[in-house]
């Protein structure tokens, strides 16, 4: 084990940025969880703010508030991270008993409870301190894989002194013992709920830009990345460089901003996940929902399950819903990009794990749009057909005939029955063959298919319509 002493850079606490907007609900709450609490936890995906964030308090700390900062590596171990954590309360002057090199040889040699000892000897140190408040900074606790370093922590934080903070920023939920802290409400959590941006901070930083026409298209930008801080940075960049110096068009988002967004969301976040889960997702992103059920269905990992469990502690960019069973939605930029890997990764998989996706399916307008994605053009027939007038009782002519849309040599028909509103010569042309080309998915050859029972359902559904617009 390395008794060596840290790199610089691993206790250097990062400079707050000068063009940061002001969060003041953010920075407010954060400041009062890192004066009053135990445990500051921050748990959120990459490009959230985390460390931003912790910049800005650093720079507004009270005087006389000592900090510690210690960034954290995969490679980190007790022994390192108590001599970084040392090394960084140095400028304080803590009253050791024991010098910091001798306790971080107990730890390494672990002999009669050593690292027992040794966080006893920093924890008496701490409370000795003269500082009227101390922060513990210790930054990217996911990238840490040793369990003893967590074991550390906890010991840590549970006999810290009252006048001392911890706080963690971390991709994933540590595996630290923060039930307790919890209900004693002795722990702060900022999740990505809280560190997303809302739509005045978006304003705010849009004008920032000082890019014609941002402010326009900002509804849809917020919309597409749902307030993620990198995200939208992400997009002001792509779009500065597309914009040159007339104001920016509906065209510039989607070639510029979607690779920019995909290179980082791979990169910083699908790139960093284990491999059975790395897998996992991609496949499973074909679902509209996830649930257990679904997708051990679609993906045939028998660990669909913990693998649930794992996404909500990462938080990767889903919303739980209000359901009987755990029921996961994929933020809608999370999925493009699993999506997009799927397809580079999986190719020749993407038809069979469709088909399997809406055989599990029960909402029929999802489950014709799935066979539709899979080229199976008479099963989607026969879904709709099968449904169709239940869903039309409910209203969903408009739904109906946007799944319909998608089929090929379809839209002529709608397009006609909009037009012509249920006559004989809507009729005609929606039943008229419009056959189209043996299609090629997944290395698999399509026959042809000619619209028959769906092109009856478009007329239906355009002449509900038709009977339920006012006058």
């Amino acid at each position: 084990m390395d008794l060596s002493g840290p790199a610089t850079t691993k206790i250097q606490p990062p400079r707050a940025r000068g063009a940061r907007i002001a969060r003041r609900a953010l920075d407010e709450a954060l400041r009062e969880a890192m004066r009053t609490k135990r445990l500051v936890l921050l748990v959120a995906p990459a490009g959230f703010g985390k460390t931003s964030a912790l910049a800005a308090q650093i720079a507004a700390l009270e005087a006389r508030t000592a900090l510690a900062w210690v960034s954290l590596d995969e490679d980190d171990d007790p022994v390192r991270v108590f001599t970084a954590l040392s090394a960084a309360l140095e400028p304080h002057d803590l009253p050791w008993r024991s010098a910091p090199t001798a306790l971080a040889g107990q730890i390494a040699d672990d002999e009669a409870g050593g690292t027992r000892a040794a966080v006893a000897e920093l924890v008496n140190a701490l409370a000795a301190s003269e500082a009227s408040h101390g922060v513990i900074v210790f930054d990217d606790l996911h990238r840490v894989q040793s369990p003893e370093v967590h074991a550390f922590l906890d010991a840590l934080i549970e006999r810290l002194p009252p006048q001392w903070t911890v706080v963690i920023s971390s991709r994933i939920a540590p595996r630290l013992a923060l039930a307790r802290w919890r209900a004693a409400d002795e722990l702060a959590e900022f999740t990505q709920e809280a560190l997303r941006f809302t739509r005045d901070e978006a304003h705010e930083l849009a004008a920032l830009e000082k890019l014609p026409g941002l402010e326009e298209r900002l509804p849809e930008l917020m919309a597409r990345t749902q307030g993620w801080p990198a995200g939208l940075r992400l997009c002001f960049a792509a779009l500065r460089g597309k914009a040159g110096t007339g104001p920016l068009a509906a065209s510039a988002r989607p070639a510029a901003v979607d690779r920019s967004l995909f290179d980082y969301t791979a990169s910083e976040i699908i790139d960093e996940m284990p491999i059975g889960l790395h897998d996992f997702m991609v496949r499973s992103s074909v679902l509209p929902v996830l649930t257990a059920e679904a997708a051990q269905a679609v993906t045939g990992d028998a660990r669909a399950a913990q693998r649930l469990d794992e996404i909500e502690r990462r938080g990767l960019f889903v919303t739980a819903l209000d359901a009987q069973e755990r029921t996961l939605v994929l933020h809608d930029l999370f999925r493009d990009a699993l999506e997009d890997r799927l397809r580079r990764r999986f190719p020749d998989e993407l038809p069979q794990l469709l088909r399997r996706a809406a055989a599990v399916e029960r909402d029929p307008l999802r489950r014709a749009s799935l066979q539709l994605r899979a080229g199976d053009w008479v099963a989607a027939e026969a879904t709709l057909a099968g449904e169709a007038d239940e869903l039309l009782l409910q209203g969903l002519a408009v739904e109906l005939l946007r799944v319909i849309a998608q089929f090929p040599g379809l839209a002529r028909a709608i397009a006609a029955a909009a037009a012509h509103r249920g006559g004989g010569r809507v009729h005609a042309l929606a039943l008229e063959p419009h056959g189209h080309a043996a299609r090629s998915i997944g290395g698999r050859r399509r026959v042809a298919w000619r619209p028959g029972r769906a092109a009856a359902v478009a007329i239906d559904a355009a002449g509900r319509l038709e009977r339920d617009r006012p006058g």
